[in-house]
C-alpha cells in the first residue's frame, strides 16, 4: 500500500492569499461599479424628472395654445373655427344617437348705433356682456360661439322632435332685451335670431348654417328684436336663391345685367341736369330682376366688381352722346363699398374713363357716407385722385350716419345727396324739415349741390324746394327706365320743355 504525499502548506497558503486578493479586488470592483451605477441612476432620475417637468410644461403650453386657437379673445367664447368643428362633431353624434341639434344664429340689432355713438370701447363691453348672457342661457352641453363682429351662435342638443327649439329662442331673445349699463348709459341691444334644426330641416352642416342664416334674414326683415324658425317657405326661398346664384354667374358673363337710368332735375326749373345709372337684371326666364334681389348675392359671391365694371362701360357708351349733345351735364354712378376698399380704385376708374372716351368732368361718382366714415384716409385718397382728373364726387345717403360736415369742408366733394328716409318724412315731421333745411344751407354755403332722392309726390317736391334743395330725383318726376326710353325722355325734356314742377306755395 502506497503512502499519502505530504501537504505543501506553503503552496496552500499562497493559493489562499491569491484567492483572497482576487476576491477583494472583485469586491472593490463591484463596489466601484455599484457606486457608478448609483450615480448613473441618480443622474437618470434627474433627467427623467426634468423631462417629465418639461413634458408637463409643453402639455400646458399646448393646451393653452389650443385654447387660444379655439377661443374668441374678447368674449372668451368659442371662436368661428372651433364653432365649425364643434358643429360637425355635434351633427355626427346626433346621427349616431338619434338626437336633434338646433343652430341659433344671433345678430345684435343696435350694435352699430352703440359703436358709433359711444365708441369702440363701449361696443367691446357690450359684446362681452352679450357673450356672458348667452353662456348663461345655454345648457351644459351647448356650444356658444362668437362668429365675428356682433354675430353669435349657439349649437344646442334637444329632444328628437325639436319641441324645445322655440322656448330656447325665447329665452335668448329675452336675455338680450334686458338693459345693460355701458359707460353710464342704459343700453338694451336686442337681437334678431335665426333657428334651423338637424336633421328636421337640413341634412348637413352647410345646409344647416345656410338655413339658419335665411331665418335670421327673415327676422331682420320682419322688424328685428324677434326670432324666426326655418320653414317650408324659407326652404323655397333658399332654393330660389341657389338658382339665382347659378344664374347670376352666367348673367355677368352674358351681359344680362344692363344699365337703366333715372333723371335728376333742377328743383326750380325742372330742367334735367343729369341721370343716375342703375343696374337691372334682364333674366331670360324671370324677366326684370331688381337690384335688391341680386346685388347682395353678387357681393357675397364676389361678382359685384365685374357687375359694376360692366354697367359702367355700358353706361359710358350710352350716355356719352347725351353729354355731347348737351342733354345732360352729369352721369352719376354708385360705387360698391367693396370696390372702394381697393387702394387702386381711383386709378382703375380713371383708366376706364379714358378707355371709354367719356368726359371725366361729366362723371359723378357716388360714395356712401358710411364708407367715408369707415376709412376716411382711403376715401380721401380716392376723392382727391378723382378730383385731379375732373371727376365729380357725391356723398350719398347723407344724413343717416355721422353727417360729417368737416369732411365736406376738407374734401373736394361736389354734391350731397340726402337719404330717402329724410325725403319720405320731410312733409310730415317738422324736425326732419328743420334738419334738411340746415343741411341745405350748410352745403350751399360751402358751394355744393344738394340733391334729394326718393321724391315720390308733389308734397315732397314742394317741401324740398321750400328748404332750399337744388336738385331732385324720384318717381314723382320719372321712374328708372331703359336706355331707349331715357333717350326719348331727355329729348322731350330739354330746356324748352322741362319736367313739370309743382308751384311753391310757401314763403
Amino acid at each position: 500500500m502506497s503512502q499519502p504525499l505530504p501537504l505543501d502548506t506553503h503552496a496552500l497558503e499562497h493559493q489562499l492569499d491569491a484567492e483572497r486578493a482576487a476576491r477583494a479586488l472583485a469586491e472593490a470592483t463591484l463596489a466601484e461599479h455599484t457606486q457608478e451605477l448609483s450615480h448613473a441612476n441618480a443622474s437618470l432620475k434627474g433627467i427623467c424628472d426634468t423631462l417629465s417637468a418639461r413634458i408637463g410644461e409643453l402639455e400646458e403650453e399646448r393646451a393653452r395654445v389650443l385654447h387660444i386657437g379655439r377661443t374668441d379673445s374678447l368674449t372668451g367664447l368659442v371662436n368661428r373655427g372651433a364653432f365649425l368643428s364643434g358643429l360637425t362633431e355635434k351633427l355626427a353624434a346626433a346621427t349616431r344617437f338619434g338626437m336633434t341639434v338646433g343652430l341659433y344664429v344671433v345678430d345684435l340689432d343696435r350694435f352699430k348705433d352703440i359703436n358709433d355713438t359711444l365708441g369702440h370701447e363701449a361696443g367691446d363691453l357690450l359684446l362681452q356682456e352679450v357673450g356672458e348672457r348667452l353662456a348663461d342661457v345655454a345648457r351644459a352641453n351647448d356650444i356658444v360661439a362668437r362668429l365675428g363682429g356682433d354675430e353669435f351662435a349657439i349649437i344646442a342638443e334637444m329632444n328628437t322632435d325639436g319641441a324645445d327649439a322655440i322656448p330656447l329662442a325665447q329665452r335668448i331673445l329675452e336675455a338680450l332685451l334686458e338693459p345693460v349699463d355701458i359707460m353710464g348709459r342704459s343700453v338694451s341691444p336686442g337681437a334678431s335670431i335665426g333657428v334651423a334644426l338637424y336633421p328636421n330641416d337640413a341634412g348637413d352642416a352647410s345646409d344647416l348654417r345656410r338655413y339658419a342664416d335665411l331665418a335670421l334674414y327673415r327676422a331682420k326683415a320682419a322688424g328685428r328684436a324677434q326670432f324666426k324658425v326655418f320653414d317650408t317657405a324659407l326652404r323655397q326661398e333658399g332654393e330660389l336663391r341657389r338658382t339665382l346664384e347659378a344664374d347670376l354667374r352666367r348673367a355677368v358673363d352674358n351681359q344680362e345685367i344692363i344699365p337703366w337710368f333715372q333723371p335728376v332735375v333742377d328743383a326750380h326749373t325742372g330742367t334735367v341736369r343729369g341721370v343716375e345709372v342703375l343696374a337691372r337684371w334682364n333674366h331670360p326666364d324671370q324677366g326684370l330682376v331688381m337690384p335688391d334681389k341680386f346685388v347682395p348675392i353678387a357681393e357675397e359671391l364676389g361678382l359685384i366688381g365685374k357687375i359694376d365694371a360692366s354697367i359702367f362701360e355700358q353706361a359710358c357708351v350710352i350716355a356719352g352722346p347725351w353729354v355731347g349733345e348737351g342733354l345732360i351735364e352729369t352721369l352719376s354712378c354708385n360705387i360698391s363699398p367693396r370696390e372702394l376698399l381697393d387702394v387702386n380704385f381711383a386709378e382703375h376708374l380713371i383708366e376706364r374713363i379714358g378707355a371709354n372716351k367719356f368726359p371725366a368732368g361729366a362723371l359723378m361718382v357716388e360714395i356712401t357716407e358710411t364708407f367715408l366714415m369707415q376709412d376716411m384716409d382711403l376715401a380721401r385718397r380716392h376723392i382727391e385722385r378723382m378730383a385731379e382728373h375732373g371727376v365729380r364726387v357725391a356723398l350719398d345717403d347723407f344724413g343717416i350716419g355721422y353727417s360729417n360736415l368737416r369732411a365736406l369742408m376738407q374734401l373736394p366733394i361736389d354734391t350731397v345727396k340726402i337719404d330717402r328716409s329724410l325725403t319720405r318724412d320731410i312733409d310730415k315731421d317738422d324736425r326732419v324739415r328743420a334738419l334738411v333745411r340746415l343741411l341745405a344751407q350748410t352745403t350751399r354755403a360751402l358751394g355744393l349741390s344738394f340733391i334729394a332722392e326718393g321724391v315720390e309726390d308733389e308734397a315732397h317736391a314742394i317741401a324740398l324746394r321750400a328748404v332750399g334743395c337744388s336738385s331732385m330725383q324720384g318717381y314723382y318726376f320719372a321712374r328708372p327706365m331703359p336706355p331707349e326710353q331715357m333717350s326719348a325722355f331727355l329729348r322731350r325734356a330739354d330746356a324748352s320743355t322741362p319736367v313739370a314742377m309743382p308751384q311753391l306755395n310757401v314763403a
